[in-house]
């Protein structure tokens, strides 16, 4: 499946609680992007593996991790 933007779902949108399906292949931030969302995001990578680059340093991901985010982050590759 060839994708030229990331795919975007949301599952679930309320006041307390935002659930979205995000479909990465081969994506990745630009070098000088930082995503700097106002809330904190809980990730968790069902398949395949990634990078997500932080300032204190490259954190790699496979299928089954998760991971809190409350910082500035890209992502590095998908």
């Amino acid at each position: 499946m060839l994708l030229p933007e990331e795919c975007l779902q949301v599952l679930l949108s309320s006041p307390q609680l935002h659930i979205e399906r995000i479909v990465f292949k081969g994506h990745s931030s630009p070098a000088d992007f930082k995503d700097d969302q106002a809330q904190a995001a809980w990730l968790l990578l069902l398949q395949g593996e990634g990078e997500r680059a932080f300032e204190e340093g490259i954190l790699s991901l496979k299928a089954g991790d998760c991971l809190n985010i409350t910082a500035k982050h890209r992502v590095k590759w998908s």
